[in-house]
């Protein structure tokens, strides 16, 4: 196994890695804000690795909640389970494709923080009872 894939998914023959699916814009943004609440700032510029699902075919996706303070970004977590050669081939992939990664900014995500349907998410708030994103 390289050097690069033992540092990815660990020296394990599987692993478990978290992937999150987002339909639409405003999903994409709860993601980001709910993966962000763990960290130092909710604007805290994030990249993400996109994947269609014909790329996923053959990876079992098992749908979990996430860990994140983000009610409905939570509900977009899939925990998957694979062979670390599965995972190495859908690097390769991504890589023959000259996939790049998806930044979002701290300006982007500042925007978002705004939107009426994020304002009240209790990622931003802590207030559990006037979260509207979910």
């Amino acid at each position: 196994m390289s050097f690069a894939l033992s540092n990815m998914f660990g020296d394990d023959k599987e692993s478990k890695i978290s992937f999150y699916r987002a339909d639409s814009v405003i999903e994409l943004a709860q993601m980001a804000i709910g993966l962000n609440s763990n960290r130092g700032s909710l604007k805290e510029q994030i990249d993400f690795v996109p994947f269609s699902e014909e790329e996923l075919t053959g990876l079992e996706l098992v749908q979990t909640l996430g860990e994140t303070n983000c009610y409905a970004a939570n509900k977009l977590h899939f925990d998957v389970v694979a062979k670390i050669q599965s995972l190495s081939d859908l690097c390769k992939v991504a890589m023959q494709n000259n996939r790049m990664a998806v930044r979002l900014s701290r300006n982007w995500l500042e925007k978002k923080l705004d939107e009426p349907r994020l304002s009240n998410c209790y990622a931003i708030t802590k207030i559990a009872d006037k979260c509207t994103c979910d």
